[in-house]
């Protein structure tokens, strides 16, 4: 099946107009580093796959993936700062399919610490969630179609849900991390923003596969999602899961949830009490292996770091060998009850967010509901289609099961297409 160029979403790219995008101002901050516009055709890439399946479509790259052409600063001030002369593997195969890699995006501090300076494009009052900022609000405010993101906990599915736009935080492994920043093997995922669920389909097929320097990832195939993503299909089979918060949600936010599921879901789940404790369990890992991997930067007076970072960092390599340990048994007793939940169904609708976006540009807002699909390395998806009372997004997660990528993402183009507004 021929697979056509893009030409949808009102994008149609050339030299030519990402020049005149680029001449715009960044009110929200969404990048750290842009290029310069003069420079857009030496950035082409010069060697392109056949399939050209994102040829001249502008991204932005999270500051936690080297960049060949670019300083990579993760978030921090380095002294010295240095560009290393390669590309992380998403980059590098981004590049391969004809993207332009426009600039680098705001992280909070090595995707940890200390939030950076991105608003949200909907209420600049507000936080667009961590730790991808930038990618998500860049997206959000029609910078860039197509945005690189990460998740450990929470960092990408909160900042799409709070922006407003598609992500997606693929299966564990799904691409591989050779050339980024590091923080927890457990739990770390690269990931997408983009305008719609095509760029979703198309960053996906780009990226997958296996890459022998990342583990993770070994097994891993190449998906091929988008010569599948137009096709007649049935209604997917879905559940809702109804979360301990529910009733925190304002009124507005429950309602468009209700019709969710009333329209899309043929039942209804609750997680009992043997998750009561996953957020701990998770966090143990997730400050056990960081604070090792970063402790780099602890008390370096070559780093300028944040208080709130050398904290975090501080609370992990306090805890023990023997804790560590503990936790990680405690998720694989836990990650067959999670496989059970899906028995009979193709995938999960859930809340993604605790409401709309935190005032305030600190506090990034909660991870919480985003916990379960980063800890068992389930794909998820936030839909952006529901808003609260204040008028603002709300995330909503769409769960698969885990390496049923390409599944998730057609599912999500079937309640695309088949949605009708609330």
């Amino acid at each position: 099946m021929a697979i056509p160029l893009i030409t949808y979403d009102d994008y149609s790219y050339s030299s030519k107009n990402i020049d005149e995008l680029l001449k715009f101002q960044d009110p929200i901050g969404a990048f750290e580093t842009r290029i310069d516009p003069k420079d857009i055709c030496i950035k082409v890439p010069k060697k392109i796959n056949e399939n050209k399946l994102l040829l001249n479509v502008p991204v932005g790259v999270k500051d936690i993936f080297l960049t060949s052409d670019m300083p990579t600063r993760y978030g921090i001030k380095l002294i010295p700062q240095s560009t290393q002369n390669i590309d992380s593997i998403i980059v590098s195969r981004l590049k391969s399919a004809g993207a332009i890699i426009v600039g680098k995006t705001v992280t909070t501090e090595c995707a940890f610490g200390a939030s950076g300076k991105t608003r949200n494009p909907h209420d600049l009052s507000r936080t667009p969630g961590g730790s991808s900022s930038g990618s998500a609000a860049a997206v959000s405010a029609r910078q860039v179609p197509l945005a690189v993101g990460s998740q450990t906990s929470g960092s990408i599915i909160r900042p799409a849900g709070y922006c407003g736009v598609w992500a997606i935080k693929p299966s564990y492994g799904c691409i591989p991390r050779t050339g980024m920043l590091e923080l927890s093997k457990s739990f770390d995922h690269p990931g997408f923003f983009a305008s719609n669920v095509e760029f979703i389909a198309r960053a996906i097929d780009s990226t997958s596969g296996c890459d022998s320097k990342d583990p993770a990832s070994r097994g891993i195939e190449q998906t091929n999602i988008l010569s599948n993503l137009h096709a007649k299909r049935s209604a997917p089979r879905l559940i809702f899961l109804k979360p301990y918060f529910w009733h925190a949600l304002d009124k507005v936010t429950r309602a468009s949830f209700e019709k969710i599921r009333n329209n899309f879901c043929t039942d209804e789940i609750f997680l009992d009490e043997s998750y009561e404790n996953l957020e701990k369990i998770h966090n143990t890992i997730v400050f056990f292996e960081s604070s090792r991997n970063l402790k780099k930067f602890f008390k370096n007076k070559s780093f300028e770091v944040s208080d709130f970072l050398m904290d975090r960092i501080a609370l992990g390599l306090a805890i023990s060998e023997d804790d560590y340990k503990f936790a990680t048994a405690e998720i694989k007793l836990m990650n067959k009850k999670i496989i059970e939940l899906f028995e009979g169904y193709d995938g999960i609708i859930t809340p993604g967010t605790l409401g709309d976006a935190p005032k305030g540009l600190k506090y990034t807002g909660s991870r919480v509901p985003m916990i379960p699909a980063s800890t068992f390395g389930l794909p998820v998806i936030n839909w952006p289609i529901v808003k609260s009372e204040n008028k603002l997004p709300v995330g909503l997660q769409i769960i698969g099961l885990p390496r049923f990528d390409s599944e998730l993402v057609i599912t999500a183009k079937w309640l695309e297409s088949n949605y009708t507004s609330l």
